[in-house]
């Protein structure tokens, strides 16, 4: 009995101490657990840091942690290593015991951090302000339109969430039926963010290229301010004749003279008489005045398609409540005139409407769809661009995102349904942006029906600030076996009115610091590229998540 007498202290010391370990433990625990659910809250709300510390303390006070109290702070504060990163620690200066304290022990101070983080839809198709205008831009075009079929089309054509109706056994529906037979058609239609930079001091344009849909052939209004490519050779002439423009010419005083004027441009609808072998003339190999050729796929009928521009908000994972911009919708019907400008040489624009340095800052969204079952046409698609300009800019105003942080980029979100167009027979279109803090992550890429008439498709990774290289990835269509390869063979329209999935591990991916912009590489063996498909990517993995940092 002594001795026991003698254990029993030190043995209820024990035990107290263990309630006060398991106490203290569970505290830690709950202040864990509202640590880890106000970062979760106040995440979304950055990158404005003043609404989600708001929205973080309120969530930490339901749980129990008011930062008011006296023993209480909730700190929140942006993540120094990504910008979409929330921490928020949790400190009580004031946790108590039940034994520890009644052997003159103090309270104990227990704090808390967690990291949350939040993935925005991954940007598709563009670095710059501008996506869709295809061979519109001189010197390096982008070759790629962003397109959207009517709704009575077949969603074998290429269309995988604007076409209303799938028939795998045919092209052309022949007849609309009643009822959408396309699971994955999409009312909304398609989206693009339009970025608006904080503390821009100009208003951003919004334009659209050839955003109605008519086979009507487009009169040039503005011939006299065409743009032109002369071959370089001169020619002379025989005998006396007028010189039609557009052309250019020079002179000389005797026919012998090898001196010869400065060069005279002869523009649209003006003539100049020639006296033969005192002139010498170049006409234009190339014309950009006239309809651009984009689209080989329309046919009889016509079709109505709305645009419409939703304002940036505060909340940048829920596009669901973004308020329409006044005066930013319309519809474009087949008679719908365009306006009286030329731009990046076609005079196929109007101008949607305008974003001013005064409206919120962020991503605005753009979405366009077709007429929907009130709409009944042909077999065809209609191809548009989108071009954000500002109105202070010099020229056509283009400029790209991964070398201007002024820049209003232009890009897709989670789809973009393309027409890929270009007389190579090889060409690379940018595909989605991945950022370093994908690092580890998957990307999941869903190709619908890609590839018609080509050889080989791959997936380039950056290497260097305009450099890329192919990558290996697995897929898979459908249900079948998931295979592995670095270009993927889509001959014989292998994949015509198909899915193919495609997986890319981004382990070791380590993408330039000025380029993290991906692309997709087609090749063709008729020589030409002309592929009607629709694109997604994305990054697996919750969008919203807690995660750990050092």
């Amino acid at each position: 009995m002594t001795v026991f007498g003698l254990l029993l202290v030190p043995l209820l010391l024990m035990a107290g101490l263990a309630v006060d370990v398991g106490y203290w433990y569970n505290r830690a625990s709950d202040i864990q657990k509202a640590a880890d659910a106000a970062a979760l809250a106040g995440v979304v709300w950055l990158p404005n840091l003043a609404t989600a510390t708001s929205v973080a303390r309120d969530v930490a006070k339901r749980n129990g942690f008011d930062d008011a109290a006296s023993n209480i702070s909730v700190t929140v504060s942006k993540s120094t290593k990504a910008p979409r990163r929330l921490k928020v620690t949790i400190i009580d200066t004031t946790v108590g015991s039940f034994f520890y304290k009644s052997l003159k022990g103090t309270n104990i101070s227990l704090g808390r951090s967690a990291f949350a983080e939040y993935v925005t839809p991954v940007p598709m198709g563009s670095p710059r302000n501008f996506f869709g205008t295809g061979r519109l831009i001189t010197g390096s075009p982008e070759l790629l339109y962003q397109s959207i079929n009517p709704y009575c089309t077949n969603k074998i054509n290429g269309d995988r969430n604007q076409s209303g109706h799938f028939d795998p056994t045919r092209g052309s529906l022949g007849s609309c039926p009643a009822a959408a037979t396309n699971p994955d058609y999409q009312s909304i239609g398609y989206e693009t963010y339009i970025e608006a930079p904080v503390g821009r001091t100009s208003n951003i344009e919004v334009r659209l290229y050839d955003a109605r849909y008519s086979n009507a052939t487009v009169t040039d209004t503005l011939g006299a301010s065409c743009t032109y490519t002369y071959p370089g050779s001169w020619q002379y002439p025989t005998a006396n004749a007028t010189l039609n423009g557009p052309a250019i010419y020079q002179t000389r005083a005797t026919t012998t003279s090898s001196v010869w004027s400065a060069t005279t441009t002869l523009p649209v609808t003006q003539t100049y008489s020639m006296l033969a072998n005192r002139v010498r003339y170049q006409r234009p190999s190339t014309t950009y005045c006239a309809d651009d050729p984009i689209d080989s796929k329309r046919q009889a009928g016509d079709e109505n398609y709305t645009f419409s521009l939703r304002s940036a908000d505060s909340t940048p994972l829920d596009d669901t409540d973004n308020p329409v911009v006044g005066g930013c919708t319309q519809t474009y019907t087949p008679t719908t005139a365009f306006e009286t400008y030329r731009y990046l040489m076609s005079t196929r624009w109007n101008t949607l409407c305008t974003i001013t340095p005064s409206m919120p800052a962020g991503r605005y969204i753009l979405s366009g769809k077709n007429g929907a079952p009130g709409q009944l046409t042909g077999d065809g698609s209609n191809q548009y661009g989108v071009v954000a300009r500002y109105t202070s800019a010099s020229g056509d105003g283009l400029c790209d995102g991964r070398t201007d942080a002024t820049c209003p980029r232009v890009y897709g979100k989670d789809a973009i349904s393309v027409y890929a167009n270009t007389s190579a027979a090889a060409a690379s279109f940018y595909l989605a942006e991945i950022g370093a803090e994908h690092i580890g992550k998957k990307l999941k890429l869903e190709l619908w029906d890609p590839g018609e008439g080509g050889s080989t498709l791959e997936i380039l990774s950056p290497t260097g600030s305009n450099t890329w290289s192919p990558v290996s990835f697995s897929w898979k269509v459908g249900a079948g076996a998931t295979s592995t390869t670095s270009s993927l063979n889509v001959t014989a329209d292998a994949f015509n009115g198909k899915l193919v999935e495609i997986t890319i591990d981004l382990a070791g991916y380590a993408p330039p610091v000025d380029n993290d912009w991906w692309k997709i590489r087609y090749t063709f063996t008729t020589g030409a590229v002309t592929d009607r498909t629709t694109w997604s990517a994305r990054i697996l993995g919750d969008p919203v998540h807690l995660i750990e940092e050092n």
